[in-house]
């Protein structure tokens, strides 16, 4: 878990709020991680695919009823190794094309190598593109998700179903608290 600051409420209540927390989107290629995390920065949505080359970091923060959550999130490619990050991280977001057969097969691969590196992971699974016909084996993804034991969401990038589900799951984590309610996500 990231560190964590103590503060005081205005009602003089105790709660922690965490600090900046460094989060992996990992996955195979055409997922959907650029473009959601594009969409988290700007809110808007890529409409074109352009494979990502190299490892991208964009700070975000999640406006909650508690407090900012200062988030890096680091895109990483889905060809390139997650190695330095992996030791510099314990949580991801491990993202599947819920459209294409092939995508649950590369986010195990993917989740095997970032376990080389940390044990100890965080994780979240995104079904993306849930607006599009099925084409992943529901039963299949669900053992998935809780073999990493890790809640699955069901999201639309494009249509925004579900969208800042993952975030706020984040966010109740890193406060330990079930009441946090995002209110704005930003740049």
């Amino acid at each position: 878990m990231p560190e964590a600051v103590e503060i005081k409420a205005m009602s003089k209540r105790n709660y922690t709020r965490p600090s900046a927390t460094e989060i992996l989107l990992i996955g195979g290629e055409a997922t959907g991680k650029t473009a959601y995390i594009q969409r988290c920065y700007n809110g808007e949505f890529i409409e074109t695919y352009s494979p990502s080359y190299f490892e991208q970091q964009t700070d975000i923060t999640l406006r909650t009823n508690l407090g900012d959550v200062h988030l890096a999130i680091k895109d990483i490619p889905s060809r390139n190794d997650v190695g330095l990050s992996a030791s510099q991280t314990n949580a991801a977001i491990v993202f599947i094309d819920n459209n294409r057969e092939g995508s649950l097969t590369e986010a195990y691969r993917r989740v095997r190598e970032l376990l080389r590196y940390n044990r100890q992971y965080q994780f979240i699974v995104v079904n993306n593109k849930s607006d599009l016909p099925t084409a992943v084996n529901r039963n299949t993804l669900v053992s998935f998700a809780r073999s990493l034991n890790a809640p699955l969401f069901d999201v639309s990038t494009l249509t925004l179903q579900n969208f800042d589900h993952p975030l706020l799951h984040l966010a109740k984590i890193l406060y330990n608290r079930e009441d946090v309610q995002i209110t704005n996500i930003s740049a």
